[in-house]
């Protein structure tokens, strides 16, 4: 793969984990389960626990400790979003794609910096 093929892919990968998965997960695993369950007057850390777990198993491609750290993730961003929906809707939105896009952000950029060093140790 040439370095402007290789560096075109990083692009896509950061512009997708980073950027527009956050976004579309915020929406699927926070804004919609909450708001659903607010309406059906369901207990609010019941949704939260029902939430994640499907949150977690998307990212099963990563392996058993992807689930895990999904889940964990999963747990903070519905409880931050639970905390800061009480101020604003729409801020609890942005600070939960905004702590979802910065752990996506240093995963993949630990990922890409360990592969740079592997490449040039061969």
């Amino acid at each position: 793969m040439d370095e402007n093929s290789a560096s075109e892919k990083r692009t896509h990968i950061f512009y997708y984990v980073v950027i527009l998965g956050p976004i579309i997960e915020t929406l699927l695993f926070q804004a919609l389960p909450f708001s659903i369950a607010r309406l059906l007057k369901l207990n609010i850390w019941f949704t939260l626990l029902l939430m994640t777990s499907p949150f977690a198993l998307l990212h099963y491609p990563n392996g058993l400790i992807g689930i895990v750290n999904a889940f964990l993730g999963g747990l903070i961003y519905s409880t931050s979003f639970i905390v800061w929906e009480k101020n604003s809707y729409k801020v609890a939105l942005c600070i939960v794609m905004a702590i979802h896009g910065l752990h996506n952000l240093e995963v993949t950029g630990l990922g890409y910096g360990l592969m740079y060093v592997l490449e040039r140790l061969n």
